[in-house]
Protein backbone atom coordinates (compact mmCIF):
# COMPACT_ATOMS: atom_id res chain seq x y z
CA UNK A 1 0.00 0.00 0.00
CA UNK A 2 2.58 2.57 0.52
CA UNK A 3 4.14 2.10 -3.07
CA UNK A 4 0.44 2.88 -4.31
CA UNK A 5 0.76 5.94 -2.48
CA UNK A 6 1.84 8.56 -5.05
CA UNK A 7 -1.47 10.10 -5.70
CA UNK A 8 -3.86 12.35 -3.27
CA UNK A 9 -6.00 10.10 -1.83
CA UNK A 10 -4.84 6.90 -3.78
CA UNK A 11 -3.89 4.61 -1.25
CA UNK A 12 -6.53 5.37 1.61
CA UNK A 13 -9.31 4.87 -1.26
CA UNK A 14 -7.93 1.70 -2.06
CA UNK A 15 -7.53 0.91 1.11
CA UNK A 16 -10.88 1.90 1.52
CA UNK A 17 -12.41 -0.13 -1.15
CA UNK A 18 -10.60 -3.53 -0.03
CA UNK A 19 -11.78 -2.66 3.82
CA UNK A 20 -14.93 -2.72 2.49
CA UNK A 21 -15.04 -5.59 0.04
CA UNK A 22 -13.23 -7.67 3.22
CA UNK A 23 -16.25 -6.47 5.58
CA UNK A 24 -18.57 -7.93 2.72
CA UNK A 25 -17.20 -11.39 2.76
CA UNK A 26 -16.77 -10.98 6.41
CA UNK A 27 -20.90 -10.40 7.23
CA UNK A 28 -21.36 -13.07 4.97
CA UNK A 29 -18.87 -16.16 5.49
CA UNK A 30 -17.74 -15.39 9.25
CA UNK A 31 -19.07 -16.23 12.49
CA UNK A 32 -16.36 -14.12 13.75
CA UNK A 33 -17.80 -10.61 14.20
CA UNK A 34 -14.46 -9.22 15.07
CA UNK A 35 -13.15 -9.05 11.58
CA UNK A 36 -15.92 -7.33 10.52
CA UNK A 37 -15.40 -4.62 13.24
CA UNK A 38 -12.09 -4.57 12.31
CA UNK A 39 -12.94 -3.37 8.54
CA UNK A 40 -15.20 -1.45 9.22
CA UNK A 41 -13.29 0.99 11.58
CA UNK A 42 -10.69 0.43 8.57
CA UNK A 43 -13.10 1.54 6.10
CA UNK A 44 -14.09 4.65 8.41
CA UNK A 45 -10.86 6.05 9.35
CA UNK A 46 -9.96 5.98 5.56
CA UNK A 47 -13.18 7.54 4.73
CA UNK A 48 -13.00 10.07 7.56
CA UNK A 49 -9.27 11.02 5.56
CA UNK A 50 -10.45 11.06 2.46
CA UNK A 51 -11.77 14.50 1.98
CA UNK A 52 -8.36 15.88 3.15
CA UNK A 53 -6.33 13.66 1.56
CA UNK A 54 -8.02 14.17 -2.26
CA UNK A 55 -6.33 15.69 -5.08
CA UNK A 56 -5.14 19.03 -3.78
CA UNK A 57 -4.49 17.50 -0.66
CA UNK A 58 -4.21 18.84 2.55
CA UNK A 59 -3.76 16.56 5.06
CA UNK A 60 -1.10 13.22 4.48
CA UNK A 61 -1.11 9.99 5.86
CA UNK A 62 3.13 9.13 4.83
CA UNK A 63 4.53 6.31 4.83
CA UNK A 64 3.63 4.88 7.97
CA UNK A 65 0.02 5.92 7.68
CA UNK A 66 0.18 3.94 4.76
CA UNK A 67 2.62 1.06 5.67
CA UNK A 68 -0.06 0.61 8.57
CA UNK A 69 -2.72 0.35 5.99
CA UNK A 70 -0.93 -2.39 4.45
CA UNK A 71 -0.07 -4.24 7.38
CA UNK A 72 -3.76 -4.09 8.80
CA UNK A 73 -5.58 -5.42 5.52
CA UNK A 74 -3.32 -7.90 5.42
CA UNK A 75 -3.60 -9.60 8.75
CA UNK A 76 -7.35 -8.76 8.44
CA UNK A 77 -6.77 -11.02 5.22
CA UNK A 78 -4.93 -13.75 6.73
CA UNK A 79 -7.18 -14.16 9.98
CA UNK A 80 -10.59 -13.28 8.07
CA UNK A 81 -10.44 -14.41 4.64
CA UNK A 82 -7.92 -17.52 4.44
CA UNK A 83 -10.34 -19.86 7.48
CA UNK A 84 -12.17 -21.46 4.10
CA UNK A 85 -10.30 -24.26 3.20
CA UNK A 86 -11.30 -24.10 -1.04
CA UNK A 87 -8.71 -23.14 -3.30
CA UNK A 88 -11.21 -19.83 -4.43
CA UNK A 89 -10.35 -18.29 -0.68
CA UNK A 90 -6.64 -18.38 -1.40
CA UNK A 91 -7.60 -16.03 -4.53
CA UNK A 92 -10.01 -13.80 -2.74
CA UNK A 93 -7.32 -11.49 -0.74
CA UNK A 94 -4.81 -11.78 -3.46
CA UNK A 95 -8.10 -9.73 -5.76
CA UNK A 96 -9.06 -7.65 -3.04
CA UNK A 97 -5.61 -6.50 -2.68
CA UNK A 98 -4.63 -7.11 -6.18
CA UNK A 99 -3.83 -3.10 -6.72
CA UNK A 100 -0.73 -2.93 -4.56
CA UNK A 101 0.42 -6.33 -4.70
CA UNK A 102 0.45 -6.29 -8.85
CA UNK A 103 1.97 -2.39 -8.20
CA UNK A 104 4.36 -3.87 -5.66
CA UNK A 105 5.60 -6.90 -7.75
CA UNK A 106 6.44 -5.15 -11.15
CA UNK A 107 8.14 -2.22 -9.12
CA UNK A 108 10.49 -4.62 -7.01
CA UNK A 109 10.98 -6.92 -10.25
CA UNK A 110 11.84 -3.76 -13.08
CA UNK A 111 14.34 -2.36 -10.39
CA UNK A 112 16.29 -5.97 -10.16
CA UNK A 113 16.35 -6.47 -13.79
CA UNK A 114 17.54 -2.60 -13.86
CA UNK A 115 20.27 -3.47 -11.62
CA UNK A 116 18.90 -1.43 -9.00
CA UNK A 117 17.84 -2.05 -5.52
CA UNK A 118 14.37 -2.63 -5.02
CA UNK A 119 14.13 -0.40 -2.67
CA UNK A 120 15.13 2.91 -4.83
CA UNK A 121 12.20 5.14 -6.01
CA UNK A 122 11.25 5.44 -9.60
CA UNK A 123 8.80 6.81 -11.75
CA UNK A 124 7.72 2.99 -13.04
CA UNK A 125 4.44 2.88 -10.86
CA UNK A 126 0.90 2.11 -12.56
CA UNK A 127 -0.22 5.71 -11.24
CA UNK A 128 2.72 7.20 -12.74
CA UNK A 129 2.24 5.72 -15.90
CA UNK A 130 -1.42 6.57 -16.57
CA UNK A 131 -0.13 10.22 -15.98
CA UNK A 132 2.46 9.08 -18.34
CA UNK A 133 -0.52 8.19 -20.81
CA UNK A 134 -1.97 11.65 -20.33
CA UNK A 135 -4.29 11.04 -17.98
CA UNK A 136 -4.29 14.29 -15.18
CA UNK A 137 -3.95 13.22 -11.21
CA UNK A 138 -7.66 12.84 -10.62
CA UNK A 139 -8.82 10.71 -13.46
CA UNK A 140 -5.67 8.42 -12.86
CA UNK A 141 -6.75 8.30 -9.34
CA UNK A 142 -10.12 7.32 -10.14
CA UNK A 143 -9.23 4.90 -12.78
CA UNK A 144 -7.02 2.83 -10.24
CA UNK A 145 -10.58 3.35 -8.07
CA UNK A 146 -12.55 2.04 -10.57
CA UNK A 147 -9.63 -1.08 -11.16
CA UNK A 148 -9.49 -1.93 -7.16
CA UNK A 149 -13.67 -1.59 -7.24
CA UNK A 150 -14.23 -4.24 -9.84
CA UNK A 151 -11.62 -6.99 -7.96
CA UNK A 152 -13.55 -6.26 -4.94
CA UNK A 153 -16.59 -6.64 -6.43
CA UNK A 154 -14.72 -10.35 -7.96
CA UNK A 155 -13.44 -11.11 -5.22
CA UNK A 156 -16.92 -10.25 -3.20
CA UNK A 157 -19.05 -12.31 -5.87
CA UNK A 158 -16.16 -15.47 -5.68
CA UNK A 159 -16.59 -15.82 -2.50
CA UNK A 160 -20.26 -16.12 -2.51
CA UNK A 161 -20.96 -18.58 -5.50
CA UNK A 162 -19.16 -21.77 -6.40
CA UNK A 163 -15.93 -22.07 -7.40
CA UNK A 164 -16.01 -22.95 -11.05
CA UNK A 165 -17.82 -19.85 -11.35
CA UNK A 166 -15.40 -18.04 -9.05
CA UNK A 167 -12.65 -18.56 -12.00
CA UNK A 168 -15.08 -17.41 -14.67
CA UNK A 169 -15.81 -13.95 -12.67
CA UNK A 170 -11.82 -13.89 -11.77
CA UNK A 171 -10.99 -14.08 -15.89
CA UNK A 172 -13.86 -11.59 -16.61
CA UNK A 173 -12.43 -8.71 -14.07
CA UNK A 174 -9.14 -9.48 -15.59
CA UNK A 175 -10.31 -9.04 -19.18
CA UNK A 176 -12.62 -5.96 -17.77
CA UNK A 177 -9.25 -4.34 -16.75
CA UNK A 178 -6.46 -4.89 -19.28
CA UNK A 179 -9.15 -5.21 -21.67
Amino acid sequence: VNLIDGLDGLSAGVSTIASLSILVIALLRSEDPSIAILCAALAGGCIGLLPYNRNPARSFMGDTGATFLGFVLSIISIQGLFKFYTAISFAVPFLILGLPIFDTFLAVARRILGGRSPFSSDRGHLHHKLIDMGLNKKQAVATLYSVSAVLGIVAVLSSVTGSKISWALFFVGVVVIFG
